[in-house]
């Protein structure tokens, strides 16, 4: 079997996640295959099947992770990048000892290349033009909010490029405890 490209994202939940969406769709569309809005933890990287020491490792490293807050700051435009996001003011270093458990073990996903910077991908940008929109429509916009960070999500990459939810693990470290 061919190698499938996957990522492990952090989803953005609730009203938080739904202000995201709106903001997504106005640069992205309609598109039901582009990522929602999510805080992007390890990849995207190839994986041969099979899939289950992987999925084992993840449901592993959350079950040994408690929830936690995470508060998003104003959605930005990093025109480099070509990226609308917003930044984690609170619940980063949460977020990277959950990514540094992620990248340890024997199942462990190859790290990615470059530093770990957690914010919330909200949209890629493609036209150049789109770039002067997304800093108008992003000009002023208040905090996004607060939310508990429950759970991860492993994402697959469709041949034709579109994202889908492969499975996802539920943060419970007090459920493993008891």
């Amino acid at each position: 079997m061919a190698a499938t490209t996957i990522a492990i994202v952090v989803p953005i939940p609730g009203a938080p996640g739904q202000r995201l969406d709106r903001l997504r769709r106005l640069f992205a569309g309609e598109d039901g295959g582009a990522m929602r809005p999510h805080i992007p933890l390890v990849g995207p990287f190839d994986a041969e099947p099979s899939f289950l020491p992987l999925e084992q490792h993840c449901w592993d490293v959350c079950h040994k992770t408690a929830a936690f807050w995470v508060e998003l700051g104003a959605p930005e435009v990093d025109a480099g990048e070509r990226l609308v996001y917003a930044g984690v003011r609170s619940g980063g270093d949460e977020l990277m000892a959950l990514r540094e458990a992620l990248l340890t073990g024997r199942y462990a996903p190859p790290p990615s290349d470059g530093a770990f910077d957690p914010r919330a991908v909200i949209a890629r940008i493609e036209p150049d033009e789109d770039i002067a929109l997304a800093q108008r429509e992003t000009a002023g916009l208040e905090p996004v909010g607060s939310f508990l960070m429950e759970r991860i999500d492993l994402m697959a990459r469709y041949p034709d490029g579109s994202w889908y939810q492969r499975d996802f693990y539920t943060l419970d470290r007090a459920v493993a405890e008891a």
